[in-house]
Order: C-alpha cells, then structure tokens, then sequence
C-alpha cells in the first residue's frame, strides 16, 4: 500500500535512507539531520511510503520547488540546528569540511560548469510559469529490494503529481550511478540535459513526466508522443 509520508512514518523511513545511501553525504550528517531533511519533504516537499501493514519498505520524496529553493529553506528553517549540529559532526568526521563547503557554495553561488548539453526540450521546461516537481529520493529497505517497490512508488508519482497541477517531473542522477540511468531508461524517461559542475561528476537531467507530450500505462512506461 502507497500512502503519503507521516511524521510517525519519519524514524523508519531514516533508517532506509541510511541502509539505501550509507556513503552519501545527507547521510553523513546524521541521523538527526536526516529527521530534518524528511520534516521538510513532508512540509514542503512530497513524499509517499510503501507499507505492508504497519511496516515502511519503501519511500519517494521529492520537491514542487527547485532543488535550490528546497534546500535553502531547509537551512534557514534549521539555521540554529546545524549550528549546535554540525560542530560535533565535524569534530568526528573531519573530512566533511570541505564536502560541506562544496554543497553550500553549490546552493548559494552561481554555478560553475566544465561541461553542459542541453535537448530542445529542456529550455521549454525549464522557465518561469511551469510547475515542475524534482525527485530526489527513492530508498528501499533491503529486505524488499528487487521486488518492484522502487517501481511502484515512481508509478504512483507519475499518477499522483500531474493531478495535482504538475507540469513535468524531473530527475537528475550522476553519470557513474549506472543502476538508477538504467531503472529511469528501462522506465522509457528522456534526458534532457548534461551537465558537469566544477569538483562534480557528470550529472544526467532525466525527463520523467511532461504534460501534453506524454502517456503513463499502467505498467508505469513512459510512453512520448
């Protein structure tokens, strides 16, 4: 069963976060941070969870706004948080320092580039007016990897969104991540855009959903018209 994300859903739905991204750098700041992270999804973001019974196996969480927005209203609302938080974060993992430095000057500073290709569609999409919604988060717990709960919760997405006045649905995934390029493909999404920014990986824009130009099945294959 798919259902929108609850604060009682939160605890649960970290520990999948951390099982399906031990390495990454939200997950990296803490348990703490990451309770932070999904209270924003779930206030001004969007999340759904994939139950049995009572149990979280699976979460979808993205934002109607840009990735920017979203994360510098996160930081703001939680400004005296990761103030008191971030210290003792750091104190045990100094290697964060400039991993941290990187992401907030990605946030606030005008992007730098070694490498950007854009598809015509990308400049249609992305301008003043449209109502786009960014995935960022797709986790599964492992005990329920493999059996289409991924699937199922990038499905209801591409119901559940475009009802609610959504105009595309977007993605970005680095290159190197060849599981995700290769579950969003097989989906029949487009990408729209190529970019690598300074002391990042190349970053794929996948197009999931665009209202007008395509058909969702039921089997959740993207189909362009």
């Amino acid at each position: 069963m798919i259902e929108k994300l609850k604060f009682s859903d939160i605890d649960a739905v970290v520990e999948i976060h951390i099982e399906s991204f031990p390495t990454s750098f939200l997950t990296s700041l803490g348990r703490p941070a990451l309770i932070k992270l999904y209270e924003a999804f779930l206030t001004y973001g969007y999340a759904y969870v994939y139950k049995e019974g009572d149990k979280v196996l699976g979460v979808m969480a993205g934002t109607l706004s840009t990735v920017e927005k979203f994360y510098q209203r996160l930081i703001f609302e939680n400004i005296l948080f990761f103030a008191i938080r971030m210290p003792g974060v750091l104190v045990k993992t100094p290697g964060l320092v400039r991993r941290i430095f990187l992401r907030i000057k990605r946030l606030f500073q005008k992007p730098e580039y070694d490498f950007r290709e854009f598809e015509p569609e990308y400049d249609l999409i992305i301008k003043p007016g449209n109502h786009n919604a960014y995935a960022l988060m797709l986790g599964v717990s492992p005990e329920s990897r493999g059996k289409g709960v991924g699937k199922k919760l990038w499905i209801h997405q591409l119901h559940d969104l475009p009802e609610r006045g959504v105009d595309a649905i977007l993605a970005s995934v680095d290159s190197t991540n060849e599981i995700t390029n290769g579950f969003y493909e097989k989906m029949g999404f487009k990408i729209i855009a190529r970019t690598k920014r300074k002391n990042f990986d190349l970053e794929y824009r996948w197009l999931a959903y665009w209202k007008g130009h395509c058909s969702v099945q039921e089997s959740g294959q993207v189909v362009w018209e």
